[in-house]
């Protein structure tokens, strides 16, 4: 048998609802109906097609009319949300350190500043990476920022070489403690750990910023976009 339902709408928009059968049964009692304080705040009581409780803050459908649901929004599995990154435009970075006499170098895109008072950083790291161990161990790393004539030591770094050698053939330099960098990345930020938290498949690595460098010149960042990389200016968007 087809039913219908009573709304009970109160003057914040909330609602609560009572099922009645096309044969006059009685509604269902609402918990509000016990509560005397709670009746001033009705304003009034329409019958309405059975709905999904979601009525907040829409206008009420005619009786008859169908009910109105929003559209059903599906949960974002691995595969979803890879293909959803590959909108995302992401800076080329190479993350360094160095450990126990060593040098590590990674290539990162899972960077972004966190705020500026105080200057912090965040990184994500795959737990199963080589760089991982050193890195936490080091407590001190750099975040070198790519040009876009560096596709080279980002795809050295992101797996064409291994170890030592990702440092063979490019302008590398360290600071006081050792830490490499390169001379002539666009930018590198130094930075120390702060706090490191393990979720999922990386590691999550919040870093206070010790200090910083840029080089002159144009921004020319190399960009990884759609799965390969990229070239951008900076011409404004027009309106």
């Amino acid at each position: 048998m087809e039913a219908w339902m009573f709304i009970w709408e109160t003057v914040d928009g909330a609602c609560d609802c009572a099922g009645l059968s096309v044969g006059g049964a009685a509604p269902a009692a609402s918990p509000l109906d016990f509560a005397p304080h709670n009746r001033s705040a009705y304003t009034r009581r329409t019958p309405q097609i059975p709905c999904d409780g979601r009525t907040k803050g829409r206008q009420q459908p005619a009786v008859g009319e169908a009910c109105e649901r929003p559209p059903a929004v599906s949960p974002a599995p691995e595969e979803t949300l890879k293909s959803a990154l590959r909108y995302f435009a992401k800076s080329v970075t190479v993350i360094s350190c160095a450990h126990s006499g060593k040098r590590y170098a990674m290539t990162a895109t899972a960077v972004t500043e966190v705020c500026l008072e105080p200057p912090t950083m965040l990184i994500c790291v795959n737990r199963s990476a080589s760089l991982l161990a050193p890195l936490t161990a080091a407590r001190y790393f750099a975040i070198n920022i790519l040009d876009r004539s560096q596709k080279r030591i980002a795809e050295d770094c992101g797996g064409r070489k291994t170890g030592a050698a990702r440092f063979d053939d490019f302008d590398w330099a360290a600071d006081t403690l050792q830490t490499p960098y390169l001379r002539n990345a666009q930018a590198t930020i130094f930075c120390s750990i702060a706090r490191t938290l393990t979720f999922g498949t990386h590691t999550v690595i919040v870093a206070s910023v010790e200090s910083a460098r840029s080089t002159e010149g144009a921004k020319t960042p190399l960009i990884y976009l759609d799965r390969r990389y990229v070239e951008t200016g900076l011409d404004p968007v027009l309106a």
